[in-house]
């Protein structure tokens, strides 16, 4: 069982007891809510996929509109919407991934709905891309792997170890390496 939850601010999702959510690029916020609660939920897929590949998952939206665009695989109203359940199940299938979506009232979604609105992430910070180049190389260090970084904020190289749960393909998320 999965719940997620949109905001204007990000994305965030509850799976079993790990949290784990993102804020928005400024194309992706450009959309209406009912497209980021199915996007919340593909990303939230899309994070836990090395965990629920092959499984069926209860996914948990307090979006009636986006739980029904998802499980008809569209709607008639909305190409943009249309197309991005399209991609969640398209995804679903080539990764063995069975999502059944149910309504959760919006005050019992209280973990995914925190993780939605964080609009800081305790994890962001970076060096310049110049200074990082600059000194790997003067210390000699092999860049291979970047730590704690996300997909949107702070990796300067793939594949990149993640605080929590990141759906880039590139990310080692440290939930998984220190736990399974």
């Amino acid at each position: 069982m999965m719940t997620t939850n949109a905001s204007f601010t990000g994305w965030g999702c509850c799976f079993d007891t790990v949290t784990t959510g993102g804020n928005w690029t400024p194309e992706e916020v450009a959309h209406d809510i009912n497209y980021l609660e199915m996007l919340a939920a593909f990303l939230a897929l899309k994070s836990f996929e090395g965990t629920i590949s092959g499984k069926h998952i209860k996914l948990m939206v307090n979006n009636t509109t986006a739980m029904t665009m998802i499980n008809q695989i569209g709607t008639c109203h909305s190409g943009e919407n249309n197309q991005l359940a399209r991609q969640i199940w398209e995804w679903g299938i080539s990764h063995n991934v069975w999502p059944m979506v149910v309504h959760i009232p919006g005050k019992e979604n209280t973990e995914a709905g925190k993780e939605s609105r964080l609009s800081g992430r305790e994890t962001v910070w970076t060096l310049q891309p110049s200074l990082f180049k600059a000194a790997s190389d003067k210390l000699g260090v092999i860049r291979g792997i970047d730590l704690f970084a996300s997909r949107l904020y702070n990796y300067h190289l793939k594949p990149y170890v993640a605080y929590k749960p990141d759906l880039d393909a590139h990310a080692i998320n440290a939930f998984h390496v220190l736990c399974c």
